[in-house]
């Protein structure tokens, strides 16, 4: 597959994920339900398909072991390390794009890793695509009274580093010749058994109606096709840093979205933002 096509794929999957987060949101599901369904429902399908197209899923211990310490540290304390700082951050737009900006890192790292490709093109799209969604995200409107403590900023390189990681670790796999179903089944196992762990501790019960479940089961399958694609497009791209450039433009399309679902403002700085990532992402693809 072209991963362009792979990567618009994960796009539009990436936006509709978070319209349909915050839809769960409105109808007061706890945010570790909505975690528990983006990691739970991909590993059923995950399992499904490896059953169809006989993926094996008898691999050598060590391996097993990799992919529970990457599910936990790369994945499960990302997502926690992003959520406490948006939690904490004066502004949320702060954290969000600290922890976004791990482009700059997969994609540099890559190319002494991996040796993959990168142009002086490449290389401006990106930094179009980081600075004009820093535009659309930090909103002053949204300031909040916190105290001085810095520990966001903490959270939000943890979450940089995680994300970052698991790019780099997915490219690894990939090039080990191991199949992306089967890794991304085994990770989402184990990041939904920590969920459930997690949800143990807190004494968390989930009372449920028909509407909160639809959702849900939406957000799982959304999940399950922008992990996928990403993957796809770690194997096939020049330099996975391309794929997640295009993740992060995608910030441009949830908040056009945003103000056509949930009449959320679209001013001027915002349109700016769209327009510069826009021209970002088609500096990168042309």
């Amino acid at each position: 597959m072209n991963w362009i096509l792979a990567g618009f794929i994960m796009l539009i999957s990436s936006v509709a994920l978070y319209l349909l987060v915050r839809k769960s949101q409105q109808l007061k599901t706890e945010t570790v339900f909505n975690n528990f369904a983006m990691f739970a429902i991909p590993t059923f399908i995950f399992l499904v398909m490896n059953v169809f197209q006989s993926n094996s899923l008898f691999i050598p211990w060590h391996w097993i072991g990799v992919f529970a310490l990457a599910g936990f540290f790369l994945s499960y304390l990302g997502n926690v390390f992003s959520l406490n700082s948006i939690r904490l951050a004066p502004n949320p737009g702060y954290s969000l794009i600290l922890s976004k900006s791990y482009v700059i890192f997969t994609t540099l790292t890559a190319v002494l890793i991996f040796d993959s490709a990168l142009s002086a093109k490449e290389i401006m799209a990106i930094l179009l695509i980081i600075i004009f969604s820093a535009v659309i995200m930090v909103d002053k409107n949204k300031q909040k009274e916190v105290r001085a403590s810095k520990t966001w900023v903490l959270y939000a390189f943890g979450a940089f580093f995680a994300w970052g990681g698991l790019a780099l670790a997915s490219k690894y796999f990939i090039g080990q010749g191991i199949e992306i179903l089967v890794f991304l089944f085994y990770i989402f196992l184990f990041v939904s058994l920590f969920t459930i762990i997690e949800m143990k501790i807190r004494k968390k019960q989930f009372l449920y109606n028909s509407s909160q479940l639809k959702i849900l089961i939406l957000i799982g399958v959304s999940a399950m096709l922008f992990n996928l694609f990403m993957q796809i497009g770690y194997k096939f791209a020049p330099n996975p840093g391309y794929i997640n450039a295009m993740n992060a433009a995608s910030i441009s399309l949830v908040t056009l979205c945003a103000a056509y679902f949930y009449k959320d403002d679209l001013n001027r700085k915002k349109l700016t933002g769209v327009i510069g990532v826009t021209i970002g992402l088609l500096l990168l693809l042309l």
